[in-house]
């Protein structure tokens, strides 16, 4: 064996076997949709928010027209509590006014680090060099081109939490260019997706008309039922795009199966899952179900004390 390892047919094979394995390495893929950088951890945003106001008399739809929007003022990332990991920053630009509502940044806690911004795209909105764009909801980053707004309706979601939560869809989508497209999904047991110029079931661009028919689309959602998260989660996979912004609570979490089997959905498309969590404590469960979707697909993770919210 000795002699057979340094003879040329042992060096030889030597070879190919370090060439094998660097191409291997060359070959891997960094996840779209959550910014650049070496990491796969996620990042995490505490926002405690006062929402005064609500949308169109409420959440029960009348009207034709969508009133114009209060904008929310989105908060930084947290720091991540290793020192010499640099901190990130969201992307800020949302228009102020004088009726603006009153977010307030929650103190350092136990937060994981968020892929820090390229200068080389857009950012919240703008297009950069790639035709990108970096777009928040709730202070969660997103990049990509394509961006699906995937938003919970069930009736946990009633009153001051819905309407926050279409508050942020709408400015998050009046952000982006016409370079981008979009789409929103609001569901509980199913679906009720935005019907553009192009049907249903479709990217549009983020045109001013598209932008407007949106508009008025989600002014009229209203909270009701339970929640079917995997239904919704399978049709947004379908639409193919670069990032999906899934807001949730985390009651009745989704099991160890189902989180493979969206995993399986994504494994071609490589879509980020920004995972917004609304939950009715100061604090989200460590490590809970929404957090280990938005870190396995490269996405950004926050969470909204809706108590904040109701007050």
């Amino acid at each position: 064996m000795r002699r057979f390892l340094f003879s040329a047919w042992g060096v030889s094979l030597l070879l190919h076997l370090a060439a094998l394995a660097a191409l291997g390495v060359s070959m891997q893929t960094w996840p779209r949709g959550a910014g650049d950088g070496s990491s796969h951890s996620m990042g995490i945003v505490l926002n405690h928010s006062g929402d005064e106001g609500e949308l169109r008399n409420g959440d029960n739809g009348d009207g034709e027209h969508l009133r114009k929007l209060e904008a929310l003022q989105a908060p930084e990332l947290l720091a991540p509590p290793v020192p010499e990991l640099p901190t990130p920053e969201v992307s800020g630009g949302a228009a102020q006014s004088a009726a603006a509502a009153e977010v307030v940044q929650a103190s350092a806690t136990q937060a994981t680090n968020a892929r820090p911004a390229s200068s080389g795209h857009g950012r919240n909105g703008t297009q950069g060099a790639t035709g990108e764009a970096k777009v928040t909801v709730f202070g969660v980053e997103g990049r990509g081109k394509k961006f699906l707004y995937l938003f919970d309706r069930s009736a946990s979601m009633e009153g001051a939490p819905l309407s926050a939560a279409k508050r942020q869809l709408v400015q998050s989508m009046q952000s982006l260019g016409n370079g981008q497209q979009f789409h929103i999904i609001f569901f509980n047991t199913k679906t009720q997706s935005f019907s553009g110029d192009d049907g249903p079931n479709r990217n549009v661009l983020a045109t001013d008309r598209n932008k407007q028919l949106a508009a008025n689309f989600v002014g009229g959602i209203t909270a009701d039922g339970g929640t079917d998260r995997m239904v919704a989660l399978e049709e947004a996979l379908k639409c193919q795009p670069d990032v999906i912004f899934f807001l949730t609570d985390a009651d009745d979490p989704l099991s160890v199966q189902e989180l493979m089997e969206i995993s399986q959905w994504n494994r071609r498309l490589h879509a980020a899952i920004c995972a917004i969590e609304f939950g009715d404590e100061p604090r989200p469960m460590e490590d809970n179900f929404l957090m280990r979707m938005a870190r396995e697909s490269g996405g950004q993770y926050g969470y909204v004390d809706t108590e904040t919210l109701r007050r």
